[in-house]
């Protein structure tokens, strides 16, 4: 829970480095690259935190536990942040191409094969084999295994992905409107250069691959105007808009006041404290209000979907995260608490065990609906194929709280499948409709604005999506566990699922599909 916390802040931040990245290798790959060496360490930290903890400190028994906890959280933060560089480099590859819709029916099956791959993987017994011989238990050969083809995939993605870098068509231009208190002129000008964005003398705006941006944060087609992001810097008794400074900007200048101050008096080392925190503060305060202050300020079509995004995946995740147990408790009537090999306790495993080939059956149903979900969509429309998605997970769900065999119940979850690789495709499909339409879609952020908030990329609206992913396993830990206890009964799990899969099928009826959609919701605004 504190893992996805931190990630509802930090995948908006993420989001628009990467829209910004000007690195030689693109955009997204240097992040999926530093966010896939976390998931290797990860899985090299769990299997081995014991042999590690004896060779750091042998008689140590807080530290295996430690290591473990750093290799659960660095897996469960890496893998959930690498997910949205992926699909803003999906969507940068597929832009203004025909495969635009197949680029994330691609994405959304490989998804489903490998969750299939997982659950195999796991499933197989190690020991007997020859790579469980020789790494000894069935844990270290399983992450063995799952290292050499998550290296595998990485370095197929990072060779094949046309990833091109962040432009910025920009000329110097000095400004001279701060203070200059605390430092001799020629530092402060140069200080000042460092600072700020500087932009054309006439106005033009930043450059994503020949688009301009406008200030709203949102590529535009229209006449661009030079777009700041502005923060507010205390000098004295008055208050200066300056260019929010990089951190190594705000330590460079931190050192050029201690070199320039270190003749003087107490004052004045006072004054630069002072400032020194305030720079810091101001800092740390935007990287946190930046992302929030956009996301509250996204577009109208955008918080619709995030609405039915959020309660899609609360419905799905309360059925992925709780199906087994619900197996264990409710159809075989089994007890986990119950002692090692007791009769209830074995029940209970049964269960579990049978509840995992339903969730199997799911991920093939996804790999299997994702190979013809374009199909349906040419054939039905976007619109009903979301409908399709959500309605036919939450009959499952409805159904499967009042049936009690274990096979209907898994071809249920198998039908469940259908929900998944919609959740997986179709709103990242929307997501690209709207920024080609920006006039459009983003009426509401097309007037000019006084404030002018940072640009937002691809990246930075995939995050909104992210967001609601991460925001729904919050929820779910955060109540489940009080609803279970007041009902007394794993059937809550279910029915819960079923609630919130008929709730998203209300809110999908404001999601905007087409052109045509904008002007219904407007009438009933």
């Amino acid at each position: 829970m504190n893992t996805n916390a931190q990630l509802i802040i930090l995948v908006p931040i993420i989001g628009q480095a990467s829209d910004r990245c000007t690195s030689r290798y693109g955009r997204r790959r240097p992040f999926i690259f530093a966010i896939s060496l976390g998931v290797i360490f990860a899985m090299l930290l769990i299997p081995y935190a014991e042999v590690l903890s004896l060779y750091l400190h042998e008689e140590s028994r807080a530290l295996p536990v430690f290591l473990l906890c750093l290799g659960v959280v660095t897996l469960d933060f890496c893998c959930h942040a690498a997910f949205n560089p992926c699909e803003a480099l999906v969507s940068d590859m597929c832009k203004n191409t025909a495969s635009q819709d197949t680029g994330f029916v691609v994405y959304s099956l490989m998804l489903s094969i490998g969750g299939c791959v997982g659950y195999l993987i796991t499933a197989l017994d190690w020991r007997t084999s020859q790579i469980g011989s020789f790494f000894g238990s069935q844990e270290r050969s399983v992450f063995a295994v799952l290292i050499v083809l998550f290296t595998m995939t990485l370095v197929a993605t990072l060779s094949a992905a046309d990833d091109k870098p962040y432009r910025v068509r920009t000329s110097r231009r000095r400004s001279r409107s701060r203070s200059k208190a605390l430092l001799p002129s020629s530092q402060d000008e140069h200080e000042d250069n460092d600072w700020e964005a500087s932009s054309t003398d006439d106005g033009g705006d930043d450059d994503i691959d020949g688009v301009t941006i406008n200030e709203s944060g949102y590529e535009s087609n229209s006449v661009p105007e030079k777009l700041t992001a502005t923060a507010q810097v205390a000098n004295g008794d008055k208050l200066h808009p300056v260019i929010a400074p990089p951190v190594d900007s705000v330590v460079r200048k931190a050192w050029y006041r201690v070199q320039y101050l270190s003749r003087h008096d107490i004052v004045l080392w006072t004054t630069l404290c002072k400032k020194v925190v305030h720079l810091f503060s101001t800092s740390c305060l935007m990287v946190i209000y930046r992302p929030l202050s956009s996301f509250l300020q996204m577009p109208l079509v955008l918080k619709n979907l995030f609405i039915s995004h959020f309660l899609t995946w609360t419905a799905l995740m309360c059925h992925n995260m709780f199906y087994t147990e619900f197996v264990g408790h409710i159809l075989y009537s089994g007890d986990p608490n119950m002692p090692e090999g007791s009769a209830s306790r074995e029940l209970y495993d049964a269960g579990v065990r049978m509840g995992s080939w339903g969730l199997l059956f799911h991920c093939i149903t996804s790999v299997c609906y994702s190979a013809v979900i374009e199909r349906v969509m040419k054939k039905i429309g976007i619109r009903n194929a979301y409908y399709f998605g959500i309605l036919s997970f939450a009959c499952a769900m409805l159904l499967i709280c009042f049936i009690r065999n274990i096979i209907f119940v898994n071809i249920l979850t198998a039908i469940s499948g259908f929900g998944f690789t919609t959740f997986n495709t179709l709103p990242f499909i929307l997501v690209t409709e709207y920024r080609k339409n920006k006039q459009v879609y983003f009426y509401d952020h097309a007037t000019e604005s006084s404030r002018r908030p940072p640009t937002r990329g691809v990246a930075s609206d995939m995050a909104v999506l992210d967001t609601a992913f991460l925001l729904s396993q919050i929820v779910l830990s955060a109540f489940m566990g009080g609803i279970v206890h007041l009902t007394g009964s794993a059937l809550a799990y279910i029915a819960c699922a079923a609630v919130l899969g008929f709730a998203a099928s209300l809110s999908a009826t404001r999601v905007v599909f087409c052109q045509q959609d904008m002007l219904v919701n407007n009438n009933h605004m």
